[in-house]
């Protein structure tokens, strides 16, 4: 029982770090430059293979925390208020890891979209190169009517875009 233990708390420990590394290449990638398409690309490859790797070490995790409850009865059957709080926090934290991977699919079709939506025929909207910049309202000259993030395709162009997951 005590392996099982063992690696059940190195594969949760393991599990939350990339559950808080995440969200930090996240605001990486809102941080990248309009110009920098390379530096975009890199961040968007290490937060998806991170993701694939965040993913790898939750099914473990969530085995052996049910061979430990199931099997060895730690927790209580019934499931005393202890195990309640804490099924609670894994039921909280794979949906959070859920919304990480929301995000993150949403941030590449972004992606992908405004390189395919603004370079057409007649490229970025006359020239230039397609890029995507997650910015806020007072940082780009924009209509009034948007209040929150909006999207630069193309150096320069603002467009509202809703970030809604």
């Amino acid at each position: 029982m005590l392996w099982v233990k063992a690696f059940h708390i190195v594969f949760v420990a393991s599990w939350f770090a990339g559950l808080f590394y995440l969200p930090r290449i996240f605001v990486n990638l809102a941080m990248v430059p309009p110009e920098s398409v390379a530096e975009r690309e890199r961040l968007l490859l290490m937060s998806r293979k991170l993701l694939r790797f965040m993913t790898l070490l939750m099914w473990p995790a969530l085995a052996l925390g049910l061979v430990l409850w199931l099997g060895y009865g730690i927790g209580g059957m019934p499931p005393t208020q202890w195990m309640l709080w804490k099924l609670l926090a894994v039921v909280l934290a794979v949906g959070y890891h859920y919304l990480c991977a929301r995000h993150l699919r949403y941030l590449v079709s972004m992606v992908q979209r405004s390189a395919g939506a603004a370079v057409g025929s007649r490229g970025c909207f006359g020239g230039g190169q397609a890029v995507l910049t997650t910015l806020y309202a007072h940082d780009c000259q924009t209509p009034h009517h948007c209040l929150g993030p909006v999207m630069v395709v193309c150096a320069g162009h603002c467009v509202c875009q809703s970030l809604s997951l």
